[in-house]
């Protein structure tokens, strides 16, 4: 991915990508050390340690307001967000020009930055309505980044509502949240759309609390899948729960804003629309966990495997994954933990799957803390939040290591193990201070 964000002349010396990699690794195990702490404070009565939630909120808002208004590190996404904005608000079909065949001289500076230029827009077009926050300031990048902000705001304040309404004591499971460290970066200082997908979820969880009733969750899944599509594999969970009607008014949901959107007049012929889609499915290779490290192993002992093959190998391996979850968790409890898990495993075998991607799985397994009632599912909670804030920061090599000298394929395995080992730990565990 850095190779083709960056001048291939661009010089890096090799310890900071090292470095970088163990300050965010080191920001997971801190991170992992605040889970312990909140086990421990839940599993003690008499000592446990106290902590107003009012102090709690404060110190969310402080961390979460200050982030905001830092630079963003190793990102350009943002761009693209606001340029989409901009050509909604114009009146011009984002998927109709590439940046590229409009960009002149009285465009905004910051197009000058937006990534891939020479594509057409690859969101879908729930995410498209959510780029139209271009207008509270307009051509500029900063109506996204205020959208941002009042949407985090806004949840962490109902969070703390629900989370004090519904723990009797006090504790450290709000901050393990709101203060995981993926999120912090991939969303405060990022800005990254799939922030929109997680909240969606979270609103999901505080609706079933506040009415302790599932019957229109459906409205929050749909429009989640419109916003990241593969998500819908959560009905695969969910068909078990929701009635025939649920089901059709859910695929509503995801296919009405494609049928207006592509029926938008003006627009060209659908193959030209979706030019850049196949480009991203065909060809884009990003971050990668497990096809990354086929790909070195690939290279590394001479397989001569093709891009195509390779493709089809992880895409089998993705779907016998999220198979194998579907099938152990049949008819368990807890549906929406096991689909987050699924979906995790299928994105790890994806070519592209970078580590925003797994923001709303991250979000949903914090959330989880306030519906959890059996030690063992709460303690795979804390184990792949914690798995992921130490595992997946090592995906940043792809973006530092200019030169590939540490992109070898023990690292991208080392990755894939930490992912699965942390939890099952924590798994193994459970039934001890995790209750």
């Amino acid at each position: 991915m850095s190779h083709q964000y960056y001048p291939s002349d661009l010089e890096i010396n090799l310890i900071e990508p090292v470095l970088w990699t163990g300050f965010a690794m080191l920001a997971g195990c801190c991170y992992g050390l605040l889970i312990w702490l909140e086990c421990k404070n839940s599993e003690y009565t008499e000592s446990t340690i106290k902590v107003s939630s009012g102090w709690l909120l404060l110190l969310v808002l402080i961390v979460h307001t200050s982030l905001i208004f830092t630079k963003p590190i190793l990102e350009d996404d943002y761009f693209r967000y606001s340029w989409d904005g901009k050509s909604i608000r114009d009146g011009v079909h984002p998927y109709l020009y590439t940046p590229a065949e409009v960009i002149n001289k009285s465009s905004p500076e910051y197009a000058k930055n937006i990534n891939f230029p020479e594509y057409r827009s690859v969101y879908p077009p729930l995410v498209e309505v959510l780029f139209i926050s271009e207008f509270l300031y307009p051509n500029t990048i900063y109506g996204w980044w205020i959208f941002i902000f009042l949407t985090d705001i806004g949840l962490v304040i109902c969070w703390w509502y629900f989370h004090k309404k519904e723990r009797g004591h006090k504790d450290y499971l709000y901050l393990a949240l709101w203060l995981n460290p993926i999120f912090l970066k991939e969303v405060l200082n990022s800005g990254h759309l799939d922030f929109f997908a997680g909240a969606l979820l979270l609103l999901s969880l505080i609706y079933v609390l506040k009415f302790n009733s599932k019957r229109t969750e459906f409205i929050f899944y749909g429009l989640m899948v419109g916003i990241r599509p593969w998500y819908a594999a959560i009905i695969g969970w969910k068909i078990l729960e929701w009635h025939k009607k649920e089901i059709i008014y859910f695929l509503l949901i995801i296919l009405i804003p494609w049928l207006i959107f592509l029926n938008w007049p003006g627009l060209p012929s659908v193959n030209d629309t979706m030019s850049s889609w196949q480009a991203f499915v065909r060809e884009w290779e990003f971050n990668a966990l497990f096809y990354d490290w086929l790909n070195r192993m690939n290279l590394t002992f001479g397989w001569d495997l093709s891009n195509a093959t390779r493709r089809y190998i992880c895409l089998f391996f993705g779907f016998f994954f999220l198979g194998c979850i579907f099938v152990c968790s049949y008819k368990k409890e807890n549906s929406l933990q096991w689909s987050l898990l699924g979906i995790m495993f299928w994105l790890m075998c994806q070519p592209t799957v970078n580590t925003w991607y797994f923001i709303p799985i991250i979000m949903g397994f914090g959330g989880q803390y306030l519906l959890e009632s059996h030690g063992n599912f709460k303690s795979l909670s804390n184990g792949m939040l914690v798995g992921m804030s130490v595992a997946l920061p090592m995906s940043y090599l792809n973006y530092l290591d200019l030169d590939g000298r540490l992109l070898n394929y023990q690292w991208s395995l080392a990755e894939f193990l930490l992912l699965i080992l942390i939890p099952f730990l924590f798994f193994r565990r459970g039934a001890r201070p995790c209750v």
